[in-house]
């Protein structure tokens, strides 16, 4: 008997008994469950009848990767396997299923369910935990030796909602990076159709500024078709090789002009010989390059980026294995710890004002993520305000070979 009066306890739509407390529906389970033994009592299943699956049924039952729970006519558990355990904790044989379900709508589909007798019904479950779950949950009522039977089975969506949420707010954000610059250029455009297009000084300023705002809209189509691509691509073949060092050379050759015009000195410190890993040229190049740009672009003005590679290192999070580095690092005004676990998601900006101003698209740390995912390497942020950002990356190395490694 339960001490607890029935004013203590919640109300949860128990089949059976959908408009009593739940003290008084378990007294009557406990009755409605006893048959007289003189009235043949046959159409009457005992209170604490337990199904006795078979050995191959409960192996199957026990087996299955989602939870599952096994229902009788008056819903409640007969059997359950160790997903279904492990997902709610307090399942008990016997008991009504709202004890541990504590949702009345998905309570209230098993019971229309069971009224059913047979069919398949899909609803939907959320459970409020610290980090919320979202189920698909799948209502199957049969019979069983002329018996009905409710099975009640979960399926984890949450992996899912969670992909399609990144993926509306990617589309929003892609929408909104571009509605920006085609809005300035089209009212740049109406301006030079009106009398101003005549003043030649106004006409040449705006026409820069509609250059500026068409080719931060080209780098943001193309980072994001780079960004695509990366993704979709499985891991580098661990039989490719390229020279880490000759991919920093080529960055530093490629980015001559941007480090004259904003009077940055760009240090490349390297070995005498050929720094060898696992990868692709033209990814690592595009790797180091966004990180240079970034160090350049955010960097103090007649500031200094250095780019530092090593081999022979060695890192926790890629343990025994043999390893080269890159850091690339600058004298800017540093990063507040707070922005740093953050830096790589797509279209994440410490300062979005001064990003877009210095043409940022907020893809160039997401893209130099996802190249090193793909390589098998790790990614390090480090920052101090007031003295700069180190950006290390260690990629597993190789020893070179001059026939698979293309020359400079």
């Amino acid at each position: 008997m339960i001490e607890a009066s029935a004013m203590d306890l919640p109300f949860f739509p128990i089949r059976g008994a959908r408009d009593i407390p739940v003290q008084t529906q378990i007294q009557s389970d406990e009755v409605e469950g006893r048959a007289d033994p003189g009235d043949g009592g046959d159409d009457v299943e005992p209170a604490h009848c337990e199904l006795d699956p078979g050995p191959e049924y409960g192996d199957v039952l026990h087996q299955l990767p989602l939870p599952l729970i096994l229902l009788d006519n008056r819903g409640h558990v007969q059997e359950f396997n160790e997903k279904a355990k492990i997902l709610f904790g307090h399942l008990q044989q016997n008991k009504p299923v709202a004890f541990v379900i504590r949702d009345n709508s998905l309570i209230e589909t098993i019971n229309q369910t069971i009224d059913g007798g047979t069919g398949l019904t899909e609803t939907q479950l959320t459970l409020a935990r610290p980090d919320k779950q979202h189920f698909s949950v799948i209502i199957s009522s049969f019979m069983v030796e002329e018996k009905s039977r409710t099975a009640v089975m979960f399926i984890d969506r949450t992996t899912a909602l969670e992909a399609e949420k990144m993926r509306t707010e990617f589309v929003a954000n892609v929408s909104h990076e571009l509605r920006t610059p085609l809005t300035s250029i089209m009212g740049f455009v109406k301006t030079l159709q009106g009398p101003a297009g005549d003043d030649q000084a106004t006409r040449e300023k705006f026409l820069k500024i509609l250059l500026q705002q068409s080719q931060r809209m080209l780098r943001l189509v193309s980072d994001q078709l780079s960004l695509s691509k990366i993704e979709r691509s499985d891991f580098v073949s661990q039989t490719a090789q390229a020279s880490l060092s000759q991919a920093a050379e080529r960055v530093r050759a490629a980015l001559d002009h941007q480090i004259k015009t904003t009077g940055v000195t760009v240090n490349l410190d390297m070995p005498p010989t050929p720094v060898i890993v696992a990868g692709v040229l033209d990814e690592l190049i595009q790797m180091i390059q966004n990180l240079t740009e970034n160090a350049i672009r955010y960097g103090r003005q007649n500031g200094q980026v250095d780019l530092t590679i090593k081999q022979n290192v060695t890192h926790d999070a890629l343990p025994g294995i043999p390893l080269a580095s890159i850091c690339v690092a600058d004298n800017g005004d540093g990063i507040a710890p707070s922005h740093l676990p953050r830096l790589t998601e797509r279209f994440y900006r410490v300062d979005k004002g001064r990003s877009r101003e210095m043409g940022g698209t907020g893809l160039g740390l997401a893209i130099v993520k996802h190249i090193v995912s793909r390589h098998r390497g790790h990614l390090d942020i480090t920052s101090d305000l007031g003295q700069g950002s180190r950006f290390t990356i260690y990629l597993p190395c190789k020893r070179p070979s001059d026939n698979e490694v293309k020359p400079l």
